[in-house]
């Protein structure tokens, strides 16, 4: 298996090999065993497929925000409220939330909201959040732990795709359980059947480590459920 050193989440898998595969061969598209199918969504039967295949493509579907605070994200000019600053530093922090969104959210609470502060901003206020963001993802890289994939199969790129210059990136969502197990698999951009079907079968043939958390620095880290979303390009 090809080893990953790297997170995963809403990063591309370029360090995988592609390997052209000619028609005959073994079927890279197929479900490892145990897992059940349907398009464009894969899962086990551990898993709890209502949560597992939730929209966590922005903060409002993940229900972080609601409509009216989604609608007034915003910020122009050199003058900006506390609270929609707040608003702004967690959007620059949708990737992050995406890997566990009412976990994620209950430590920003805890610990990010009084370390930024909620007054009023006044000057750049762009590169204030900015800046924001960067201090919110250090303090929650001490009491959260994102999933890694630490090892994954080689993708097979079909020799009839390649010689038609079929290409793209294929998008995946794909839940882990407390083990770093994959349980379902969701295709979030979708470039051919053929080939989302070999990229989500690499998926569920990964290991990764768990998400972990604490809610004090004198807590034990606990392994717990989440997200790993990432990226299987397909290039000629």
């Amino acid at each position: 298996m090809h080893r990953l050193s790297f997170y995963a989440i809403s990063t591309s898998l370029l360090a995988l090999m592609l390997l052209l595969t000619a028609c005959g061969e073994s079927d890279p598209t197929a479900p490892p065993d145990g897992w059940e199918t349907n398009g464009d969504r894969w899962w086990t039967a551990d898993a709890d497929t209502a949560e597992a295949f939730r929209d966590l493509s922005d903060l409002r579907a993940m229900g972080v925000f609601s409509e009216e605070e989604a609608a007034d994200l915003a910020i122009e000019g050199d003058q900006v409220g506390g609270e929609q600053f707040i608003r702004g530093v967690k959007q620059g922090l949708n990737d992050f939330y995406q890997s566990n969104p009412q976990v994620i959210d209950e430590l920003f609470e805890q610990y990010a909201r009084e370390e930024i502060g909620e007054e009023p901003r006044t000057g750049d206020v762009e590169e204030l959040v900015q800046e924001a963001v960067q201090e919110a993802r250090n303090l929650l890289d001490s009491y959260y732990q994102r999933p890694q994939v630490q090892e994954q199969e080689p993708i097979s790129y079909p020799r009839e795709l390649y010689d038609e210059g079929v290409t793209g990136t294929v998008e995946l969502q794909v839940r882990v359980n407390s083990a770093g197990e994959p349980v379902a698999i969701k295709v979030v951009e979708s470039v051919h059947p053929q080939l989302d079907a070999i990229a989500m079968r690499s998926a569920a043939l990964m290991r990764a480590s768990s998400p972990q958390v604490r809610y004090s620095e004198d807590d034990e880290w606990e392994d717990i459920e989440g997200w790993i979303h990432f990226s299987v390009p397909f290039q000629v």
